[in-house]
């Protein structure tokens, strides 16, 4: 292993075989994932920090195995000595210590360690794997906890290789980190077999949180992580192994999107295992607010042309939002998309607002660019449209006399497309495209923009890339992914009034 991994790869969309085999994962499970918390409404939301992470400090620096770590204390039937297998056999020792040590702590009963592990390569037909679950493993490229024999198994080739490759080393960690939480879940009393789905789905991440702030402090035997690019890997993890259901199947059977995931992950890392083992199905239902649920799938619609006419469109819909909001007038101006700078000696590429001249302007080819993939080929129609409404927020905090520059109107930024994006899924019709561009006071509503599958998972794409969509006037973000997320959270849970009043 390198004495220092080279720099967390930016997350790239996940190619069609690991995201097939990613999206199965955890289908051979007993129990399942996810975790969530929302307040009551009662609370004050708390603002993002610019320079801490869940109250750890921002840090740069190696991310990854560590070089003087000691050999793995675990027999892994059917694994190689190979890179895979290692970083996967080293993850479950550190994790089974992690938890024998936390979990009497939590909940005051002693820990039953795994009994098994178990790995595969489900691409080669030559070297049939071992059994998993009591069941052949040829051609399972998944990952997964047996609750009846007691075993976590994973297949090195198409599912862990390939997240590594796009990921970096940290992704067995999260992958296996998700799967001891369902060790842990069971163990608490979960009722396994009547919880949904998505509740245990995201209470297997909200522990893989917990447990990754145990790296990010340094209590790792045989990995390290930063709290900015390496924990923005981390992240990105879930991006890769998100759910893609359908309308129909999306209702509670489903492991979560990946703002769903991303949520229940940094709720553990932020939080404590007793606070992941009382989510339950009204935290899901409270942070998913009113969106639809087919909003907050992973679906593949047809993408948006990215042209003046939807531009319209999402210049109506955010003035339609502050004024549905009851918000002071603002007159916001047409996207300008013959001047990419709107009269500034500089742009913020693809999108710029001006405050000179006031104008908020548009590079249509560089959008279009994002809307494909971008450079990272990470993005989609949906980022590409964020990165203008985070312009158009800074324009409507320019007429109030907020800050433009800096950590907190970054943050804003962010807060504000995320109340936007909510605004779109609990609309009826969306807001539709005015002839005359945005009005104060609202814009006519009909068969304009609305949240669809897949956006909110492009926003969070968008978000850990380190784009506009949590950028200040000059295009300067903050360094943390995870402060970005929980800005945009905030706005889409809070509405643009909470944005307003924790990033003022």
């Amino acid at each position: 292993m390198p004495t220092r991994p080279p720099r967390a790869r930016r997350p790239r969309r996940p190619s069609a075989r690991a995201a097939a085999a990613a999206a199965a994962s955890c289908a051979l499970i007993a129990a399942g994932s996810a975790c969530t918390v929302t307040t009551d409404g009662s609370a004050r939301p708390q603002a993002a920090s610019t320079d801490t992470v869940a109250g750890m400090p921002v840090t740069d620096g190696p991310s990854g195995p560590r070089a003087d770590a000691p050999a793995p204390q675990v027999q892994v039937a059917g694994g190689t000595h190979g890179r895979i297998d290692t970083l996967a056999a080293d993850a479950v020792d550190d994790l089974g210590r992690f938890w024998a040590e936390t979990f009497p702590r939590a909940f005051h009963r002693p820990f039953t360690p795994v009994a098994r592990f178990v790995s595969w390569d489900s691409a080669d037909p030559q070297a049939p794997g071992p059994l998993f679950c009591g069941d052949p493993t040829d051609g399972v490229a998944n990952a997964g906890f047996c609750l009846s024999r007691n075993e976590i198994g994973w297949d090195r080739g198409p599912l862990l290789s390939d997240l590594v490759a796009q990921y970096g080393d940290l992704a067995p960690v999260v992958v296996l980190a998700h799967e001891y939480g369902h060790v842990v879940q069971y163990q608490t009393g979960v009722r396994t077999t009547q919880a949904p789905t998505i509740v245990l789905e995201q209470q297997a991440d909200c522990y893989a949180g917990v447990f990754l702030r145990h790296v990010a402090e340094g209590g790792s035997t045989h990995f390290t992580m930063n709290t900015t690019d390496g924990l923005e890997s981390a992240l990105a993890v879930l991006v890769g192994i998100r759910d893609a259901p359908d309308d129909a199947g999306f209702g509670g059977s489903e492991h979560g999107s990946a703002f769903e995931r991303i949520t229940a992950f940094q709720e553990g890392f932020s939080g404590s295992a007793s606070a992941c083992a009382e989510l339950d199905a009204a935290d899901v239902d409270a942070r998913r607010v009113a969106v639809p649920l087919a909003a907050l799938g992973a679906g593949d619609p047809a993408p948006r042309p990215v042209d003046e006419a939807v531009l319209d469109a999402v210049a109506a819909s955010f003035a339609a939002m502050l004024s549905d909001s009851r918000l002071p007038d603002v007159r916001l101006p047409e996207p300008d998309t013959d001047d990419p700078t709107g009269g500034c000696d500089r742009s913020t590429s693809p999108a710029t607002f001006c405050a000179s001249t006031g104008a908020v302007a548009a590079d249509l080819p560089a959008l279009a660019a994002l809307a494909d993939g971008g450079p990272q080929g990470l993005g989609g129609d949906f980022t590409a449209l964020s990165a203008v409404v985070s312009r158009y927020a800074l324009a409507a905090a320019d007429a109030r006399g907020a800050t433009l520059a800096g950590g907190r109107a970054a943050l804003r930024t962010a807060c504000t497309t995320g109340a936007w994006s909510a605004y779109l899924g609990q609309t009826s019709g969306g807001a539709a495209t005015s002839a005359g561009g945005p009005q104060a006071g609202g814009a006519p509503r009909g068969e304009g923009l609305r949240l669809r599958p897949g956006d909110l998972d492009e926003a969070v794409a968008g978000l850990l890339d380190g784009g506009l969509i949590a950028a200040d006037i000059d295009g300067t973000t903050v360094p943390s992914a995870f402060a970005r997320l929980d800005a945009f959270r905030d706005g889409f849970t809070g509405g643009v009034h909470t944005c307003r009043t924790i990033y003022p």
